[in-house]
């Protein structure tokens, strides 16, 4: 029985060294594919924002002591989502309601230089304003929660990559437009 075995293998030596060969490619390619994939989810980058108003007041309290000019996500991933909350004061003497537009988006990379930007909008985020229809009667305070929605698709993680970006920046324009009635 041992040495039928034995002849077997003798005979089936090429097979068993393909099967070996093809099994430990496979876990190699596999093990690199996770280990890049693993890098990218690893990827994260500061950023800075300046909130700039029309008609109304932004604050970081709801006492109305601190002025909110500038902001930062704090570090942000792909496929984060990331809040601010913050306090809106009307300036119109008629009922508001707010707007939000953005401007300036510009990725950095790590010698300062801009990789992207400055433009209007960029297809890798989105910011998003919670009060945005909301009605504000002349000079009353509302809370408001900006959203950055960080995109998460492999074009973002290797223009991140690519580019070796560090940093990203955006202008947020928040402002009173009369309210329908």
């Amino acid at each position: 029985m041992e040495n039928a075995l034995i002849k077997m293998l003798r005979r089936s030596k090429r097979t068993i060294l393909l099967v070996v060969f093809v099994a430990a490619t496979a876990i190699a390619f596999g093990s690199a594919i996770v280990i890049l994939f693993d890098g990218f989810s690893d990827l994260h980058f500061p950023s800075l924002g300046t909130i700039h108003t029309i008609g109304v007041e932004a604050y970081w309290d709801s006492t109305l002591q601190t002025k909110a000019e500038e902001f930062e996500w704090d570090t942000v991933w792909p496929g984060a989502t990331r809040n601010i909350t913050f306090y809106v004061l009307s300036q119109s003497n008629i009922e508001t309601s707010l707007e939000l537009r953005t401007e300036n988006w510009v990725f950095n990379n790590t010698n300062s230089g801009i990789i992207l930007g400055p433009s209007n909008t960029t297809s890798f985020m989105r910011l998003e304003l919670t009060c945005n229809e909301t009605a504000i009667p002349p000079g009353k305070v509302a809370e408001a929660t900006l959203s950055l929605i960080v995109g998460d698709s492999p074009e973002f993680s290797k223009f991140l990559v690519a580019n070796e970006v560090v940093t990203f920046s955006v202008d947020v324009y928040v402002s009173a437009r009369e309210s329908a009635r």
